[in-house]
């Protein structure tokens, strides 16, 4: 399972999806991949771009549940905002 979320002060865009780009449309990809790839170009443009946090859960171990657990309470401390939950299926 994957979670993640945003923490922001200001406006900025955090993308979380890449449909398509240049030549290619990318259903390929799982949405992990998604993420590492925008996590890159938002490097591009920091003040404008924030890479989405995100956390891999394994939803079969308690410890690693424990943690996802406590990263969403501490993002959510933090007024974070939005909420993506998604299986990654291999």
């Amino acid at each position: 399972m994957l979670l993640a979320g945003a923490v922001s002060g200001r406006f900025e865009a955090g993308p979380f999806h890449l449909l398509a780009s240049e030549g290619a449309v990318h259903t390929n990809k799982d949405h992990l991949g998604h993420l590492q790839t925008l996590a890159r170009i938002c490097t591009a443009d920091e003040a404008l771009f924030l890479a989405t946090p995100y956390r891999v859960v394994n939803v079969t171990d308690a410890e690693s549940q424990a943690s996802g657990v406590r990263w969403w309470e501490e993002l959510t401390g933090q007024s974070g905002e939005g909420r993506l939950t998604a299986a990654l299926v291999k």
